[in-house]
């Protein structure tokens, strides 16, 4: 997930500044080295072993800059309660996944799935919900669910049956998750590197704990 400007952003791991404490992982992909001209620190490069900075990581492989301004954008793990909510507004009934690649070399990737009230964080708020005004977004805390990763570079698949079993893995649980269709992943920056997902959608099975509704008559 990523932001532009001020405001609320339940995920945040890194700001434009990049002056936020951040989350720490391990890396586990291929040595990338990236030209940042400008920046205090110079090339950004990371190689297997690295104990890197997720949100920094996510703004530099992903080229998260505006492309006017030249500014960095803030960067998060996938924020589920915010995508339905769009997808509740716009009446989405599929949706693409970009940038797959960029989530490489990761050893574990979060994804926030349901808020919690930051004073009660023993309570869960329900499945789906999303704030209707920005100053009780900033009342939120995030409850995680982790994925194992992939070290594979996968910029170079050409079908949605060349992923690593991690990264469709990670792909059909955003769409369990949302209740909508995935029917498309991005593995680069080319037309060509949009994958179609081939695999039958279970849309309207119930999620593992989540209390039965009757269909209505």
């Amino acid at each position: 997930t990523t932001r532009v400007g001020h405001g609320p952003f339940p995920t945040e791991l890194q700001n434009e500044m990049q002056t936020l404490e951040d989350y720490v992982e391990e890396y586990i992909g291929p040595e990338v080295s990236l030209d940042r001209k400008g920046h205090s620190s110079g090339p950004y490069t990371v190689k297997k072993g690295d104990k890197i900075r997720v949100g920094e990581m996510l703004q530099e492989l992903g080229h998260e800059y505006g492309t006017t301004t030249g500014r960095r954008r803030r960067c998060g793990w996938l924020d589920i309660a915010l995508v339905k909510y769009s997808a509740l507004v716009n009446g989405f009934d599929s949706i693409n996944i970009t940038k797959l690649d960029v989530l490489t070399g990761l050893k574990t990737i979060r994804i926030a799935i349901s808020y919690r009230n930051k004073q009660m964080t023993e309570v869960r708020l329900p499945r789906g919900y999303f704030p209707s005004h920005l100053e009780d977004l900033k009342e939120v805390v995030c409850e995680y669910e982790t994925m194992e990763g992939w070290s594979e570079d996968i910029s170079q698949c050409t079908r949605w049956e060349d992923l690593p079993t991690n990264a469709k893995k990670y792909v059909m649980r955003i769409q369990e998750l949302l209740d909508i269709p995935v029917s498309w992943v991005g593995v680069g920056p080319e037309r060509e590197s949009m994958l179609r997902v081939n695999v039958p959608s279970r849309i309207g099975s119930p999620l593992p704990g989540s209390p039965f509704v009757p269909p209505l008559r």
